[in-house]
C-alpha cells in the first residue's frame, strides 16, 4: 500500500489588506489572484488551525498544505480575497480587532494609505464565516501588549474572544499578536485563552514550533517572488532564511526599517 507524502515544515502565510495602494500590509489584487491560482494548481491545500496543531502533534502535515492568515479584517478581504479563495476551495482565517470592527484601521503605527481602509463589521463577519473561513483574535485595539499592564493586556487578549465569539457564534482558539509583539509574560496569558498564537517570526512552522509563538511568512516577503508554488522547496527555504537574517540586521547595529 503507497504510503501518503506528507512534510515536516508548514507555510502559514500571512496578508492584511488585498489592495492596490502599494502600502507596506497591502498585497495587490492582480498578484494575490496570480498567488493563489499558482498555489491551487500545484497542489497545495490549505488547513484549519485543528488540521495545523494535529499535525504539529503527529510530526507532520500532508504533502502541500498551507495555512492562510489574515490579520485585520480589512472589508477587501470579503470582497476581493473571498471570491478567490473559494473559486479554489481554499479557506482562510482572520484575525479580528474586535473593537474595532465596522470601523476602520486607523491605529497606531498604521501605514497612512491604510488609515481610513474600512474593517469589516459583524454581519460582513458572519458572512464570512459561513464562506467557510474561520475567524481569530487580534485583541481590542491593536495595541502593543508587552507596554500593558498585565491585567490591561490579558483583558484586550480574553475580552477581544469572548466579543467575537459572542457576535459571530465562532469557538475561537487562535490569536495573532498586533505587531507581533510579545514576551514570555505575554504569551503566558495567551496560552490561558487561545489554543494557538502568531506572531511575526519569519519562517516555517515545524513540529518544534512553540504554539504561542508560530512562525508566519508575511505576503510582503512573496510579493516578487515568482516561484510562490515551490514553497516547499530548498531554495525558498534558502530565501526565506536570508531574509530573515536580513531583517534581524536593524536590531544587531541599532538601526531601524519598518516591518510589516
Amino acid at each position: 500500500m503507497a504510503v501518503e507524502a506528507t512534510q515536516r515544515i508548514l507555510p502559514v502565510l500571512t496578508y492584511h489588506s488585498i489592495d492596490a495602494s502599494g502600502s507596506v500590509i497591502s498585497t495587490r489584487p492582480s498578484v494575490f489572484e496570480c498567488q493563489i491560482k499558482s498555489l491551487a494548481d500545484a497542489g497545495w491545500q490549505t488547513l484549519t488551525i485543528d488540521e495545523m496543531l494535529a499535525g504539529r502533534g503527529s510530526g507532520s502535515w500532508p504533502h502541500r498544505s498551507v495555512v492562510l492568515t489574515f490579520d485585520d479584517g480589512y472589508r477587501n478581504v470579503l470582497e476581493v480575497a473571498a471570491p478567490i479563495l473559494s473559486q479554489h476551495r481554499f479557506h482562510a482565517i482572520v484575525f479580528v480587532v474586535a473593537d474595532r470592527a465596522g470601523g476602520t484601521a486607523a491605529w497606531r503605527d498604521q501605514p497612512a494609505a491604510m488609515r481610513a481602509a474600512p474593517l469589516m463589521d459583524w454581519r460582513e463577519l458572519r458572512g464570512i464565516v459561513s464562506m467557510g473561513f474561520a475567524l481569530g483574535a487580534h485583541s481590542l485595539t491593536h495595541p502593543r501588549l508587552p507596554m500593558l499592564a498585565a491585567d490591561a493586556a490579558d483583558r484586550e487578549l480574553g475580552l477581544a474572544k469572548r466579543i467575537i465569539e459572542e457576535q459571530c457564534e465562532v469557538n475561537v482558539t487562535a490569536f495573532a499578536y498586533p505587531y507581533g509583539a510579545r514576551t514570555i509574560a505575554i504569551e503566558q496569558l495567551a496560552a490561558q485563552h487561545y489554543r494557538a498564537a502568531f506572531g511575526t517570526r519569519l519562517g516555517f512552522a515545524t513540529p518544534s514550533s512553540r504554539c504561542m509563538d508560530l512562525e508566519r511568512v508575511d505576503a510582503y516577503y512573496l510579493r516578487r517572488f515568482a516561484s510562490i508554488e515551490r514553497l516547499d522547496s530548498r531554495m525558498t527555504g534558502a530565501y526565506i532564511l536570508t531574509r530573515r537574517l536580513a531583517r534581524a540586521l536593524p536590531s544587531v547595529f541599532g538601526h531601524w526599517r519598518p516591518r510589516p
